[in-house]
């Protein structure tokens, strides 16, 4: 029995053979698209726990990239690929992106229901059209050539081959869009039906069950041996080490914290006002989180900041604008009488008069860790840190037109907060309460770009307006876990939205802002069954309230392929960029060329991020490299 393969049929057949079309159609197309398309995908931040990971600065070149690499490329593809071709052709690649990433994620679903699977074989026949549409709109305006790559591959088997004596040509040859007339594309059907028959996919993907996963490891443990004969034997020693050395950090009690000698940090040459979150170098190690918890936030009070000095030395900051005005009014809201106020509440000058914070003083933290149920029932966890990953999500309110609201945390601190009595001498007031506070920049949702299965787009943000609370502060047991945000890089950056230097800014924006963020609803499978709707782990999120409906209200429906075709041509009025039928194949197959290239996953797996080393645990983050069993054992289930 051939059960379905999706690393090797999909991840690195259908989708790698598109994505070299692509490059290869971009390339045709002139100018630097292909410079912008690897600028862009340099740029895509990273999320989760090795979810998406960074990009390297040429991966249209596609060098040492194992099948985990062309699934996050996928998952990132919308915002790269955006405009570097003209309309029509543009359209039609954003729909054919969206219908690949979406139909990745469903087939990819750990737990399946009737409705997924029916969505699946639905989304499988849209594919198909989209990706026709695509072979026969845009592939014959442009003349597609080969790669670099693919030339040097041709070369080197006519030359081991033998069968030619004259030498094989420099020149590249004319490359067609042959994905559709593959095997690998055609067995995309056969996947809904083996779900019913033999269980959800990632039993029978090699992914999985043949320990791809490992290559990771082992990769490791290899840069520290000498690469001899003995590496064997060197890895095998490391990995005894490693394990000894485990056991005894988890012996250790969690309670004992080492004291590091902080030293005065320097005056970098662009500081120009005290930020909220801790550097890298500042140390708060944060423990294991218990899975029963919902938000877990460091108890260390190392690094307090004076609420009237982080004001005077912001003075001017938009973002810091009525600062301690709203931070006051949001601990009202958690102070003991603060939950029976209603939703519209207006604090009074009294009120806010009454609220004190002991000392002054906000107690910095670096990292919030969020735990949550799983689509599949099961629980896992998300880092929020200002500094490298800062988005959340929440539930919007009922009513609302899109199911969450969005958010990028500035700082994470607590305070120790009371209510003031009448007495002089504080004899009435209140016991300090610990309250954690996160300090947040409002998303909103653009109005002018909607987003959904149905319209093929992916929800569009735009920066909240100054005169429209653009800050703000939300309490850790509101978010719901993070939100994968890639900026709109086709729309460009703009201080529009947050004029000049604010402290409320990444150190690395050089005060301007993308002026759009794309939601990546194709993230994990978590994420996009929390849009897609219905989801059995998800019906919990809130109490009382039923899990989030999808993004588009109407249904998937399909799109029949004439009308679709004739939309197209009806819009299609540029001239071609060269007429592909004036070139030959020399009855050469495409997937010939491919034969090389179908092997780097299983050698070269792909290179570690250089920003690994930059989320371990002295940041409060998981590791990348934790072992995904014992993450199992405990209770968290990796994406």
């Amino acid at each position: 029995l051939f059960v379905p393969d999706l690393l090797h049929e999909f991840e690195l057949g259908v989708w790698k053979g598109t994505f070299t079309h692509l490059v290869r159609t971009i390339i045709a197309a002139g100018r630097d698209g292909v410079q912008k398309l690897d600028e862009r995908y340099s740029m895509t931040p990273t999320f989760g726990r090795a979810t998406i990971r960074r990009f390297g600065d040429n991966v249209s070149a596609m060098k040492k990239m194992a099948a985990r690499d062309f699934e996050q490329m996928l998952k990132c593809a919308i915002p790269c690929f955006e405009e570097l071709l003209p309309e029509p052709y543009n359209s039609i690649v954003l729909n054919m992106l969206f219908e690949l990433a979406l139909w990745h994620g469903l087939a990819k679903l750990q737990l399946h229901s009737e409705s997924t699977v029916d969505a699946l074989k639905e989304t499988t026949g849209t594919l198909g059209q989209v990706m026709r549409a695509f072979r026969r709109h845009v592939c014959p305006h442009f003349a597609t050539r080969e790669l670099p790559k693919e030339t040097q591959s041709r070369q080197r088997r006519q030359a081991a081959s033998g069968r030619n004596q004259q030498p094989a040509s420099s020149s590249p040859k004319f490359k067609a869009f042959t994905v559709l007339d593959t095997p690998k594309y055609h067995r995309l059907g056969d996947y809904a039906r083996s779900i019913f028959e033999t269980g959800t996919i990632d039993n029978k993907s090699t992914q999985a069950a043949c320990g791809e996963f490992e290559h990771r490891r082992v990769k490791q443990f290899y840069r520290r041996t000498n690469k001899n004969r003995t590496f064997g034997r060197q890895i095998a020693l490391e990995v005894r080490r490693a394990h000894i050395v485990n056991k005894i950090t988890q012996l250790q009690s969690d309670t004992v914290t080492t004291r590091h000698k902080r030293r005065k940090p320097k005056a970098t040459q662009g500081a120009r006002g005290k930020r909220m979150h801790l550097r890298f170098q500042d140390s708060q190690p944060l423990p294991h989180t218990q899975p029963d918890l919902h938000f877990h936030i460091s108890t260390d009070k190392r690094y307090p900041i004076k609420l009237d000095d982080f004001l005077h030395e912001n003075d001017g900051d938009p973002a810091c604008e009525n600062f301690e005005w709203d931070l006051k009014a949001h601990l009202l809201r958690h102070l003991p009488g603060g939950d029976a106020l209603p939703p519209d509440y207006t604090p009074t000058p009294d009120d806010i008069y009454s609220v004190r914070i002991e000392n002054s003083r906000l107690y910095r933290h670096k990292v919030l860790r969020v735990n949550y149920t799983t689509y599949d029932m099961r629980r896992d966890q998300d880092s929020i840190n200002p500094r490298t990953h800062p988005d959340v999500m929440m539930l919007a309110p009922n009513g609302a037109s899109h199911p969450y609201l969005y958010a990028r945390v500035i700082g994470i601190f607590h305070v120790e907060a009371y209510f003031a009595g009448e007495s002089l001498d504080g004899t009435d007031d209140t016991d300090p309460e610990t309250i954690h506070v996160l300090w947040v920049r409002w998303f909103d949702l653009d109005p002018h770009a909607p987003g959904g299965f149905k319209a093929r787009r992916l929800p569009r943000l735009r920066w909240a307006q100054l005169d429209d609370d653009a800050f703000g502060f939300v309490s850790p047991t509101q978010v719901l876990r993070a939100a994968n945000l890639m900026p709109a890089f086709a729309h460009g950056q703009s201080d529009a939205a947050l004029p000049g230097y604010s402290v409320a800014r990444q150190e690395d924006e050089e005060d301007t802002d993308w002026n759009y963020h794309y939601v990546g609803i194709f993230a994990d499978r978590d994420m996009l069954m929390r849009y897609y709707g219905g989801a059995v782990g998800h019906q919990r999120d809130q109490r009382g309230k039923p899990g989030p409906s999808p993004v588009a209200q109407e249904a998937i429906t399909r799109l029949t392929g004439d009308a679709y075709d004739d939309e197209i041509e009806e819009s299609d009025g540029e001239e071609p960029k060269g007429r592909a039928d004036e070139y030959s194949d020399n009855g050469e197959n495409e997937q010939e060329y491919d034969d090389d290239d179908d092997n780097d996953e299983e050698h070269t797996d792909g290179e570690d991020s250089e920003d690994d080393g930059a989320l371990g645990p002295e940041d409060g983050e998981s590791p990348m490299d934790d072992d995904e069993l014992e993450l199992a054992r405990v209770g968290f289930a990796p994406m």
